[in-house]
């Protein structure tokens, strides 16, 4: 259905917010979501730890001029069901299985699988 991922180690066409992901960065995104969740501004707290360990790009708005990758990929965690939407569940709030995959309960392989189910 998708081509071969032109970046070695990288193995899932995800979305256009996305691009590609792996389980380093997968497993990153959601840790500083479940990590930074309760802070009084998690966003900034999130994009803060995405950005220092080199897991996004800062994705610099032009509106703000400050760095938003959270914002831009966000989803993709929910579209995984590793979180909550944002739409339905205000704080950032990692899922069961989420919470599966942090604790290595779940791999990368079965969150990929379960997705391929979902399609």
């Amino acid at each position: 259905m998708y081509p071969d991922s032109p970046y070695p180690g990288y193995t899932w066409s995800m979305n256009h917010h996305m691009g590609i992901v792996n389980s380093h960065s997968l497993y990153h995104t959601l840790y500083a979501a479940a990590l930074h969740a309760a802070s009084a501004d998690p966003s900034a707290d999130i994009n803060n730890y995405l950005i220092a360990n080199n897991l996004l790009t800062a994705n610099v708005r032009t509106d703000s001029g400050q760095p938003d990758a959270w914002r831009d990929y966000q989803q993709i965690l929910s579209e995984l069901g590793l979180i909550f939407s944002t739409k339905r569940v205000k704080r950032i709030t990692p899922t069961p299985l989420g919470l599966a995959y942090l604790d290595g309960s779940i791999g990368f392989s079965q969150i990929m699988t379960l997705q391929a189910f979902r399609y």
